[in-house]
């Protein structure tokens, strides 16, 4: 039964008499509506937040929506904040997936959003809950709000691929996934990145920017960036030069190229050379962002360490040349662990 306290106070000039009670509610069961009592002129108030009428997630939805329906329009940005949300973009911060479409990180957005309105001036509401969707492929989604200095800016849905029971994504993460993906399509509004979405800006971009490169296993090309690492077991670039057949490479030729052997082989005469280190930043599951190094020997066989001390180590043999001792383990369907870079000459 829900409890309530009613108070009843006196009129204008009207001392209360003390040995008078408070009135009786009316007897209307174990629920009677509050409009029963504030026809009486009876103040209705949940003792506790606990004993309040417990709205559903939908019905929270819908109240939210009218509330900031009512104020569209009515951000005012100096022309500072204008420049910086307008910026443009810098090509090291844009990024291509292998499907072929740009797009820059999270992480570059809500500091872009910082920037402009500073830390907590801005952030995302949700709309109403998360739904699980099978179609076109298993999927969270959820819609929501951006606010900026309290007012309303945009609204968007954000979905994450998710399949419940693998180890790949957990559902906190993938809801994570959808809210930041629901911020990049609510920033279009503010015309950050606005190019992103501009088929001829991408499409020049790419031809300048990108590869499309053959990979063992995929039926299609993938795309990455030209400055990017090769892509494990990668087999070569789309558009290369006809084989010694005279007939251009496609999938199935590309994939009978030479491939980097599944254990390291041994040094020859007492070391190897490393041939190329190159760094690479990644976004963490908190949105953060972290470092790696991708190393590459004089035998092609690939590395990948994310402790700087081995980066440093394998990008100092690197530029002197000197001859080295590698340790390293497998890692499944990605270059080999780097464990030790000895150099012993």
């Amino acid at each position: 039964m829900t409890r309530f306290s009613i108070e009843e106070p006196p009129l204008e000039g009207e001392e209360p008499e003390g040995d008078n009670e408070m009135p009786e509610p009316p007897d209307m069961g174990d629920d009677p509506p509050v409009e029963a009592y504030e026809e009486r002129g009876i103040s209705v108030i949940p003792k506790r937040a606990e004993d309040a009428p417990i709205a559903s997630v939908m019905e929270r939805s819908a109240s939210f929506d009218t509330g900031y329906q009512q104020v569209p329009g009515v951000l005012v940005l100096t022309d500072e904040q204008q420049k910086i949300l307008r910026a443009p973009i810098p090509d090291a911060d844009i990024d291509v997936k292998p499907s072929g479409e740009l797009f820059m990180s999270q992480t570059r957005y809500r500091r872009i959003f910082s920037d402009a309105f500073g830390v907590g001036a801005w952030g995302l509401r949700p709309v109403g809950p998360p739904t699980r969707e099978q179609e076109p492929t298993p999927h969270v989604s959820q819609e929501w709000a951006l606010f900026v200095t309290g007012r309303f800016v945009s609204q968007a849905w954000g979905e994450q691929d998710f399949v419940m029971g693998t180890n790949q994504l957990t559902y906190a993460t993938a809801l994570e996934g959808a809210k930041s993906t629901a911020l990049t399509r609510c920033a279009k509004d503010l015309n950050i990145a606005s190019e992103l979405w501009d088929r001829h800006y991408t499409e020049k971009w790419k031809a300048e920017n990108c590869v499309q490169v053959w990979v063992e296993g995929k039926k299609t090309p993938q795309w990455r960036r030209k400055d990017a690492p090769p892509f494990y077991k990668e087999t070569g670039f789309v558009n290369a030069p006809a084989s010694a057949s005279g007939s251009p490479r496609t999938a199935p030729q590309a994939q009978t190229q030479a491939r980097a052997p599944e254990k390291a082989p041994a040094p020859p005469g007492g070391g190897i050379r490393i041939a190329e280190v190159i760094p690479k930043t990644f976004t963490k599951r908190d949105g953060s962002e972290g470092r790696s190094w991708v190393v590459l020997d004089s035998n092609g066989v690939k590395y990948e360490t994310v402790l700087p001390s081995l980066g440093k180590a394998a990008g100092d043999a690197c530029s002197s040349g000197a001859a080295v001792r590698i340790e390293s383990e497998p890692n499944g369907n990605y270059p080999r662990k780097l464990q030790r870079v000895e150099v012993i000459s």
